[in-house]
């Protein structure tokens, strides 16, 4: 029976993630987003427009820095991370289905004294490594999965920004 140990997830420095990323610009209707050169760019997405008193306040406000396609730097005063649907939305750039992914789906879950986080047990599928794809493609395989059984599964996805353990009941 394999078994999959849920672990705990390292913290992201936000702003350490701007810094090592090179961004493509794109003035939108609401606001200017700055989007990821990279193969999943949908999970490193940022925007900056001004609220009411005339500045953004995203990150405490502070100021960071996003070396732009063209070599140039855009220094951006409280830029807010944000996602692939309200990018879409604004601007009409389309990489909804560019968020990298690993997911479990199984018929069981324990906890485990060793482990406060579980295990997942009797997997029914399992990634072999990080995929890139819709966000919520885990939990659409896995009502899919829990439809075609007829019974209850139970999913475990993670993605740059988390992750989630929920149960998957078949729809009627």
């Amino acid at each position: 029976m394999e078994e999959f140990k849920i672990g705990k997830a390292p913290m992201i420095s936000g702003q350490g993630e701007i810094q090592k990323r090179i961004f493509k610009k794109i003035e939108g209707k609401k606001g200017i987003w700055y989007i990821a050169k990279q193969k999943n760019p949908a999970d490193n997405i940022y925007v900056t427009s001004k609220n009411k008193d005339g500045y953004s306040d995203g990150f405490a406000g502070a100021t960071l820095s996003f070396e732009l396609e063209d070599g140039t730097i855009d220094k951006v005063q409280g830029p807010w991370h944000s996602n692939s649907a309200s990018l879409f939305n604004d601007t009409g750039y389309d990489i909804i289905n560019k968020h990298l992914t690993f997911g479990v789906i199984a018929k069981n879950f324990k906890r485990d004294k060793d482990n406060p986080y579980g295990i997942i047990t009797d997997i029914i599928y399992k990634d072999d490594d990080w995929v890139v794809g819709p966000f919520n493609r885990i939990k659409q395989k896995a009502q899919e999965i829990a439809n075609e059984l007829g019974e209850r599964v139970i999913y475990y996805q993670k993605s740059q920004g988390g992750s989630i353990r929920s149960w998957c009941d078949p729809e009627l």
